[in-house]
């Protein structure tokens, strides 16, 4: 316990414990980056485009950025979120477009064609969903206003069954070339001789965003998800170090082992900054509205921001990407 924490030491006598949750929710980074500010709007379905992207870009023209979808509330029913940094003026845009396929096998590359397609005027990948059976889908993208990067997107394949160094070294493969990935998942493409010899038609895919602004490289790590949370934040410090950041804590290798843990270096900010591991998910089942917000705006105050691994916390805005999920976080 920090002395400092506590007013007057001498008539102090609460009981402290290392594991004190006050504690530890108190606990400030060592390097204080920046801060943040979060708010929580009534929900709005994805499955509806125009009222998902009314709120999206409601939000963002007021320098809010999506975090977090469709948590239930004790009092406000159900909720979104958005973050704004602190001393940030970026704006933000989203569009949504329709895309409907006549094959299963085309689903994968027709969606990275769209990617590709927004990614040439700056918008990149926010979410997609499928509304219902039909192969149709709806893809929102993102776009922070005045950036005047163009993205492009690549994709690396692997066997359903994945092997850690097969898939490290298709990953820094992609890396060399400055690809940073966004997903990965399975897709049935069909037989395809440019993928994999044509022997797998069921592939699991990385999916991977190349920006015209990023001049650097990326190179990954695989690593067996630890058995406690602070066996995990040992392995977040360690791994920080080094100049590693966790891009995903759930990354599904096989049937048996889905919760591995991807962490990747970016050659031009090896600065990663700090992390903080919570036991519980920030987004929990029913909590009250002001509750979560205040939650997050403790941890914001403090220079810990929210990360899509939704139980951590990093100060470093860039790594807020800690698993790979339904939304993507942009930069």
């Amino acid at each position: 316990m920090e002395r400092g924490l506590i007013k007057d030491p001498l008539k102090d006598r609460r009981c402290y414990t290392k594991s004190s949750t006050v504690f530890f929710s108190n606990l400030a980074p060592k390097a204080k980056i920046t801060t943040a500010d979060f708010k929580t709007a009534a929900f709005r379905n994805s499955l509806n485009s125009a009222d998902f992207l009314t709120q999206l870009n409601l939000m963002g023209q007021n320098g809010y950025k999506f975090i977090g979808y469709d948590t239930p509330t004790k009092d406000s029913g159900i909720v979104n979120t958005y973050m704004k940094l602190a001393n940030d003026s970026a704006k933000f845009s989203h569009i949504a477009e329709n895309r409907t396929n006549t094959v299963v096998a085309d689903n994968y590359f027709s969606w990275r064609a769209q990617l590709n397609e927004k990614g040439k005027t700056g918008y990149q990948h926010l979410h997609t969903i499928r509304p219902t059976t039909e192969m149709k889908y709806i893809d929102y993208f993102i776009k922070k206003e005045n950036d005047t990067a163009s993205y492009t997107y690549d994709s690396g394949y692997v066997a359903g069954a994945v092997d850690p160094t097969a898939l490290e070294t298709m990953l820094n493969s992609l890396g060399t070339q400055g690809c940073r990935i966004i997903e990965f998942k399975s897709y049935f493409t069909g037989n395809h001789p440019e993928i994999l010899d044509g022997k797998v038609n069921q592939p699991k895919i990385a999916t991977c965003v190349n920006s015209s602004a990023h001049n650097g490289t990326y190179s990954y790590r695989y690593k067996a998800n630890p058995s406690s949370t602070t066996a995990l934040q040992t392995m977040l410090d360690e791994q920080a170090k080094e100049g590693y950041r966790l891009v995903s804590m759930s990354l599904d290798m096989s049937s048996t082992n889905k919760n591995g843990l991807l962490f990747m270096k970016d050659s031009e900010n090896t600065n990663v900054g700090e992390f903080k591991v919570f036991s519980e998910k920030v987004f929990r089942n029913l909590t009250f509205n002001d509750v979560l917000a205040q939650r997050l705006n403790q941890q914001g105050t403090l220079g810990w921001l929210f990360t899509n691994g939704q139980s951590m916390y990093a100060t470093n805005p860039k790594s807020l990407q800690t698993d790979l999920s339904d939304f993507n976080l942009i930069d």
